[in-house]
């Protein structure tokens, strides 16, 4: 035995994993050895956790190993679902760091050579390995019956050629994840055996260990693929979790009539994952990667990930494989012989040079909620009369997805039950089966092939994104509820779904408290769809105080055919319904145009209306609506919202509030001005020019006008509606007015309608409907009007109509700076561009025949330009002439505000005009 002690001065030393993906909310464990000295081959795990806490499978990629000094004989590394690791020899002076780059979590590893312990032969008594000794094992090491070896966290042991460790007593090694221990050669690429667990042994216990370097006395092989297991139980008891096995030349684990409870390990570059015989074995949350290697390169068939063979002799029980991940292995992704019997959950195969999961010699499997993808023989397989039962799985170009064979003659072929899954992109085709086997699939879907069979499928399968291997299903994928009515419900409660991944369907309470709150069976053209289409409607009001989706529920006009429209689900931005709030449907059999459209239409003569929803075979009534006989329009519902009081409702009031009564505001509001010809001057909110409508309120109370109709058209009194529910908005205070522009333009806003006024006369109609019944509260016919000159009420709200000059959109006509005379035989002018800069344009109309002068004058009244048009008599009508803005001498005028008057004529300055050089 020899010790020695060293004092280094302690440096940090920056290394870093680096990936170009983007890391959100996931963070890393980073496990290798707590010390290290320079030039030694350190193994670093690297596991990529979720927000969760879970390993986060969506992380698959080639990551870089990198150190801020030293140097690094292998940087890079792969990651598959969330897990990677390399061996890597690390030259330095100092203590390193290992961290990921943009990802949360570190690792601190010192530069240490603490002192040595050499040992061999025969551990005489109970004892414990520290960290701050390192133990060299020169020979073969035997533990005997009746001592216990502890290995504390941070302990290395470094293991001479071909040298074991032999325990007959027992062994419990104790790492953590910061400080886990070491098995690895003492020169590396000289491979030490492996741990043997004899006979006799008592439970033994490994945890945060790490072994590499391991599995190279040939001398101890263990049958299948031929090589030494690097951990091995031999009719013992064995506890292995947070393992792991990485670069052997051996295979990682092996057991024969032993019980093993293996969990969250890894096992990767070993000449085999594990092998079980004769064993009852549970193996949850483990990783096999890369066996044997890295290269692809088929030179031994035997390198299965996971090798079963039968059971345990005395006492066997079915073994179970659980949320464990296969990838890139050179044989079967897990092997299963000699009448093994075990349950496989969850787990995930890709990339294997044979089958994902195969079955022979009379094995019994129970394969449910696992993947196997990228396998060039087959998804499953099996042979010599064995069992496989594959349940909501998904099998994923493989060459075949399924396959039951005969290998050898006599020996019988398989038996393959598949169940609620998906076979997806077979290259192949999805199963073969031979005379001698026997391969039933129901309730499954093919994207390539038809399968017969009870409840089977064609069809895309809607995965998320299958070329990253997310084979979730996307909310509108026919493998939704579509597995075995018999099966169990997945976890949301729902029918089964096809596939490895059932769809996480909202689970709600049941709908209640919404009500069918109006109706309209006999529609006009006042309150159009989406689609500007007019039809029947029904309008469902939420009386609680929170958001309801109904999608799912049904809707019917028949109480006898409950189910008769169902509600589309996953729409819920379209069928939720806000607190105390509202949805309307359309019942216009046009149910493609939307999820709001019914393939049913309203009787005007009544019927019924229901909403319900299905409890099994059951109906469920949430709420019904019996309505009679509508006028146009009319509409029928409940007053207050939501009460059970019914009547016909003053006014229709689609997705707002019902009115029980409308108030007569007839010799209240009065159509007190407007402008039919419109020059350019008083835009809109948008800025833009247009004929325009002003409403008085001549009452003692303010009225809001939502509801409303104006028309420019006797005959269709409901042209255009007044938007309901917009508050102050189409308010009109006691004494004010509102003005709505007549620019058949409703879209920019609740004051534009849908129409526009003619300037050679017409009518104008403010309407009002209570209880079907049409109510003119106010109506104007008008004569032929002149450009920019507005027709209004004399006195607000009073008899007695005059043309003027200066029109006052939303104040009282009585401002009006001028009364047109009508016996003038002129009228005010338009002019544009205004302001102008090369040459403008003057519009001006004539009532009778005359001479005309136009003048134009600055801001002090001088007249800077006057002329004639034609010198002659003009004609009644309207006329325009084009002017440049030079004075009568041909000069340029300075940039300012001139007017133009119109003579003969009253003499007054009609229009003002912008000279901009």
């Amino acid at each position: 035995m020899s010790r020695e002690i060293n004092v280094f001065l302690v440096i940090p030393v920056l290394l870093i994993l680096s990936n170009l993906a983007v890391q959100g909310s996931t963070t890393v464990d980073i496990i290798a050895p707590s010390y290290f000295r320079s030039g030694d081959y350190v193994p670093v795990i690297v596991k990529f956790i979720s927000a969760e806490g879970t390993i986060d499978s969506t992380v698959t990629g080639d990551f870089t190993l990198r150190a801020s000094s030293g140097t690094l004989s292998k940087p890079g590394f792969k990651v598959f679902r969330g897990v990677g690791s390399v061996t890597t020899r690390i030259n330095a002076t100092s203590d390193i760091i290992l961290s990921l780059s943009d990802y949360t979590g570190f690792k601190n590893i010192r530069l240490d050579n603490p002192s040595q312990t050499a040992i061999q032969g025969t551990l005489n008594s109970t004892s414990t390995w520290t960290s701050d000794h390192l133990y060299i094992i020169t020979g073969t090491l035997t533990i005997p019956a009746g001592v216990t070896l502890t290995i504390s966290a941070g302990t290395q042991i470094r293991i001479r050629q071909d040298a074991n460790i032999l325990v007959n007593g027992k062994i419990k090694v104790n790492g953590v994840l910061q400080d886990p221990v070491h098995f690895t050669a003492d020169i590396w690429g000289n491979a030490w055996g492996g741990i043997e667990l004899l006979s006799g042994n008592l439970e033994s216990v490994f945890t945060y260990a790490l072994f590499t370097g391991g599995g190279g006395d040939v001398t101890r092989k263990f049958v299948h693929s031929d090589s030494q297991p690097v951990l091995k139980a031999d009719g013992a008891k064995l506890n292995v979790s947070n393992c792991c096995f990485i670069d052997n030349e051996g295979k990682a684990m092996a057991s024969l009539e032993s019980t093993n409870t293996v969990t969250d390990c890894l096992f990767a570059r070993c000449d085999t994952g594990c092998e079980f015989r004769f064993s009852n074995t549970v193996l949850t949350g483990t990783y096999v990667m890369f066996i044997p290697d890295e290269d692809r390169v088929i030179d031994d068939v035997d390198n299965d990930a996971i090798y079963f063979w039968d059971k345990k002799s005395s006492g066997g029980t079915r073994s179970v494989v659980n949320h464990c991940v296969v990838y890139a292995t050179e044989d079967d992704g897990m092997d299963f012989n000699s009448s093994a019997r075990v349950d496989i959950r969850f787990c995930f195969v890709n990339l294997v040079n044979d089958k994902g999961f195969s079955a022979g010699n009379a094995s019994d499997l129970k394969v449910f909620g696992c993947v196997a993808a990228n396998c060039p023989e087959a998804g499953i397989g099996a042979k010599d009369e064995s069992t496989l039962l594959f349940e909501n799985g998904t099998l994923y170009k493989n060459t075949l997805g399924v396959k039951g064979y005969e290998k050898y003659a006599g020996q019988g072929g398989g038996n393959i039950t598949v169940k609620n899954s998906i076979i997806s992109q077979s290259v192949d085709r999805p199963f073969s089966e031979d005379a001698e086997s026997d391969v039933r699939i129901t309730y499954s879907l093919s994207d390539t092939d038809v399968i017969s069979g009870t409840g089977n499928k064609t069809g895309n399968p809607g995965f998320i994104n299958s070329a990253t291997l997310d084979f979730r299903l996307s909310s509108s994928s026919p493998a939704i509820d579509s597995g075995d009515p018999s099966s169990p419900p997945d976890p949301d409660g729902t029918r089964a779904d096809m596939g490895a991944y059932p769809f996480a369907q909202a689970v709600v309470p049941p709908v209640t408290g919404v009500r069918i709150n109006e109706v309209v069976s006999k529609f006009s053209t006042f309150y159009p769809d989406e689609h500007g289409l007019y039809s029947d409607w029904i309008e469902l009001y939420n009386t609680n105080d929170y958001a309801v989706n109904i999608g799912g529920l049904y809707m019917t006009d028949n109480l006898t055919d409950p189910f008769k429209v169902q509600i589309p689900s996953g729409k819920a931005d379209s069928t939720s319904i806000p607190a105390h709030g509202y949805i309307v449907f359309r019942a216009d059999l046009l149910s493609d145009l939307g999820v709001n459209h019914l393939d049913f239409q309203l009787s005007s003569n009544g019927e019924q209306v229901g909403l319900c929803r299905k409890s099994g075979t059951a109906t469920v009534w949430i709420d019904s609506l019996s309505f009679p006989a509508l006028a146009t329009d009319e509409s029928y519902g409940r007053y207050p919202d939501g009460s059970e009081n019914l009547l016909k409702l003053g006014i229709a009031t689609p997705g707002t509030a019902n009115t029980g009564t409308v108030p007569d505001v007839k010799g209240s509001l009065f159509i007190n001005e407007f402008m039919a010809r419109f020059p350019n001057s008083y835009p809109d909110e948008h800025g833009l020019f247009s004929d325009w409508i002003e409403i008085f309120n001549a009452g003692n109370e303010d009225i809001n006008v939502g509801g409303l109709y104006l028309s420019d058209n006797k005959t269709n009194p409901t042209q255009h509606r007044i938007p309901l529910g917009l508050g102050d908005s189409t308010l009109i205070r006691a004494g004010g007015f509102k003005v709505f522009r007549a620019d058949a333009s409703p879209q920019l806003g609740y004051n534009h309608l849908d129409f526009e006024l003619a300037g050679a006369g017409e009518d104008v109609t403010l309407v009002q409907i209570s209880g079907g019944g049409t109510i003119i509260i106010d109506s104007v016919h008008y004569p032929q009007q002149s450009m920019g000159i507005s027709y209004g009420r004399l006195a607000d709200g009073q008899p007695g109509w005059r043309q003027f000059w200066t029109p006052t959109p939303g104040q009282s006509n009585s401002r009006t700076s001028g009364i047109v005379d009508t016996g003038t035989m002129n009228h005010p002018v338009s002019v544009y561009p205004n302001p102008f800069e090369t040459s403008v344009t003057i519009r001006y109309q004539l009532t009778e025949p005359s001479e005309v002068t136009i003048r134009i004058t600055d801001l002090t009244g001088k007249t800077v330009y006057s002329f004639s048009p034609s010198g002659e008599i003009q004609s009644t009508g309207e006329h325009e002439i084009e002017w440049n803005g030079t004075s009568a001498y041909g000069q340029e005028l300075p940039s300012g505000v001139y007017a133009v008057t119109i003579l003969p004529g009253m003499g007054i300055p009609q229009r003002s005009l912008m000279i901009k050089n």
